[in-house]
């Protein structure tokens, strides 16, 4: 009497991976991610860079699709926070911020934003995170909302499009480690079977 092991439960790891590689191909799944980079400067906890890498490294041939997406919501994103800024009170704002006006960040940004304008909004949007603050201030100087959203997006072209190129080449480098190995055998064996 040969009896097969029930089979074992998935790990969260597992299952996060097999519902991104499953909705990947869907149509409405790049709106939906985008919503991740548009809410950032609300909710700034979300893991954006994780689930930006991740898919770039589950749909290699798509890392462009994921780039644009990102770069795009993010400076949708950035727009709307400065859209928002402006349109309430400065005083009020400053006060329920904590007196962000007040801060070294904040006066360094502010600074930077009086010297180059919206030069140094896009060197900061450069960096690997959105450029939250610099956001933030410049909405609070009365610059315009569509030129902030701009700036953003040409400053977030570039760690967008290295990180996802990056991450949709990594797959062949991570193989080396067993724990990939792992997820990616997993990954492999449930795309045989559907």
């Amino acid at each position: 009497m040969d009896e097969q092991a029930p089979p074992s439960p998935l790990s969260r790891t597992q299952r996060i991976v097999l519902l991104l590689d499953r909705s990947a191909d869907k149509p409405w799944f790049m709106p939906a991610v985008g919503a991740f980079p548009l809410m950032d400067y609300a909710l700034p906890f979300l893991p954006n860079q994780i689930l930006m890498i991740s898919l770039s490294f589950l749909k290699p041939d798509r890392w462009r699709m994921i780039g644009i997406a990102f770069v795009a919501a993010s400076a949708l994103g950035a727009f709307l926070a400065a859209l928002l800024v402006q349109a309430v009170d400065m005083a009020w704002l400053n006060d329920a911020l904590g007196g962000v006006g007040e801060f070294e960040t904040a006066k360094a940004i502010g600074q930077s934003v009086s010297d180059y304008g919206v030069f140094a909004l896009v060197a900061l949007a450069l960096l690997p995170v959105p450029p939250r603050a610099a956001v933030l201030v410049c909405a609070m100087a009365g610059i315009a909302p569509w030129l902030i959203g701009a700036s953003v997006a040409a400053g977030r072209v570039f760690p967008v499009f290295i990180t996802t190129y990056l991450a949709s080449r990594a797959p062949e480098y991570l193989m080396r480690w067993s724990y990939f190995r792992s997820i990616f055998g997993f990954l492999q064996h449930r795309r045989m079977q559907t």
